[in-house]
């Protein structure tokens, strides 16, 4: 599918040109370092690109919000690779693999079915803060929440197939045309890392010998970034598509594509 004026393929290929360019002029460096230096300057550009003129829908309001808090995530995961605590970083590459995901899920789906799906997770976020006031109510701290203003809030209900993917991320994940198996691969390995797991005890305080405690850090799946680079443009491309799918203008479009491609 051809969008942009170039297929993904093209795009993807001219990206991977660039950053080798990069490597090429920084031999010196090692292959993350430069990939890092890549996604903290294309997260910049992205992150400042001004969208006030796209019309506000509750669905283009998920699509910008979506891929703002991806690159904001990348922008982390460049922070730390460049400062030597990439090992940290599987919270923040977990959400980013997540709203990559997301956000094509959100693509595939029909452009008359996307507001009912959205309207279902903010249904959630609701129902959440439901619990989470009384939960804390039951450990007595009652801070007087009024939920009359959030209730008044009127949503449109999913059904079916559409509220469990809204619902679960990895049903939407297998409702997505193309299946993304590497990046949900790479989602479940770091959920190890973003919650107080096993495996996350084990990585850091791993047995020697089955006798003593040792000290290490977790393994990365994408130790030099390429995968997260290759993330990153479907990230674009996608937020790209539906923002066109969802009527608006292309010089928007254009002006965030044009900043993810300022390497």
């Amino acid at each position: 599918m051809r969008r942009f004026g170039a297929t993904k393929d093209e795009a993807l290929d001219a990206l991977r040109t660039a950053i080798e360019e990069r490597i090429g002029e920084t031999t010196e460096q090692p292959t993350a370092l430069v990939n890092a230096e890549v996604a903290l300057h294309t997260a910049n550009a992205v992150l400042a690109v001004d969208l006030s003129n796209v019309p506000l829908t509750r669905v283009t309001q998920f699509i910008v919000g979506w891929c703002r808090a991806a690159f904001a995530q990348s922008r982390v995961i460049a922070h730390l690779t460049l400062n030597g605590m990439s090992s940290a970083a599987g919270p923040n590459r977990r959400l980013f693999s997540e709203l990559a995901i997301r956000l094509q899920w959100l693509r595939d789906l029909p452009r008359d079915v996307r507001p009912s799906a959205v309207d279902e997770i903010l249904e959630m976020a609701r129902e959440s803060k439901r619990g989470t006031h009384k939960h804390l109510r039951d450990m007595g701290w009652d801070v007087g929440f009024d939920p009359t203003e959030m209730d008044a809030f009127v949503l449109s209900s999913a059904e079916g197939a559409l509220k469990d993917q809204a619902r679960k991320f990895a049903s939407a994940a297998h409702a997505t045309e193309v299946k993304n198996g590497p990046v949900f691969a790479m989602w479940r390995e770091d959920s190890y890392l973003a919650h107080p797991t096993g495996p996350l005890a084990g990585d850091y305080a791993p047995a020697i010998d089955d006798e003593v405690l040792g000290s290490g850090e977790p393994l990365e799946l994408d130790p030099d970034l390429t995968g997260h680079r290759d993330i990153s443009l479907l990230i674009i491309a996608t937020t790209g598509a539906l923002l066109t799918d969802e009527g608006v203008e292309s010089e928007a479009v254009e002006r965030m594509t044009s900043a993810f491609f300022s390497v």
